[in-house]
């Protein structure tokens, strides 16, 4: 059987985490997202937009990954403060992502918890996370039972589409000793 663990994402891991969201993307996506905009997405850009955000100076959000025995980044959870007063709440779950190899696992929700499990050390109370409205992953958050959603507009490669803002009001009510 084989053992997963989550640490702290460091530098070395931007081509790890981008290679998951790649994947990801690529994966959740087809059929979603304009494939003229699928198809533009590259590995090299996402690993340098990772290798400026897994740096210790960035104190705006933090990401946690998941590796396998062999220490391969099979999916990642990013978090953070909400500076932009979005949904107000608190904090936001910036992005989850797993491999499709991986998925069914329960992975995705020790994943989830474990950024929850994070932000409740930090002190936040509330937080939100975006997800496309089309994403079947929406399905996955709302068994964590929000207190509210609301719709919103996006625009990804010039097109719009909707996405589903998921608030949880009370993280330590809903989430106790996670």
């Amino acid at each position: 059987m084989e053992n997963f663990k989550i640490r702290k994402a460091i530098g070395e891991d931007a081509a790890g985490v981008a290679a998951v969201k790649y994947y990801g993307w690529q994966d959740t996506y087809k059929g979603i997202i304009n494939d003229a905009y699928l198809k533009s997405m590259n590995v090299d850009e996402l690993q340098k937009s990772w290798r400026k955000i897994l740096v210790p100076e960035n104190t705006r959000s933090t990401t946690d990954v998941m590796v396998n025995d062999a220490g391969e980044i099979i999916g990642f959870v990013s978090y953070g403060i909400n500076f932009k007063g979005t949904l107000n709440a608190d904090a936001e779950i910036l992005a989850l992502y797993v491999l499709k190899k991986y998925h069914g696992r329960g992975i995705g929700a020790k994943l989830f918890l474990q950024g929850i499990r994070q932000l409740q050390a930090a002190g936040v109370r509330s937080f939100y996370l975006y997800v496309l409205a089309q994403n079947p992953a929406l399905y996955f958050y709302r068994k964590f039972n929000p207190d509210s959603e609301h719709t919103a507009q996006i625009q990804i490669g010039g097109n719009d589409y909707e996405e589903v803002g998921l608030v949880w009001r009370d993280i330590q009510r809903t989430f106790p000793n996670k």
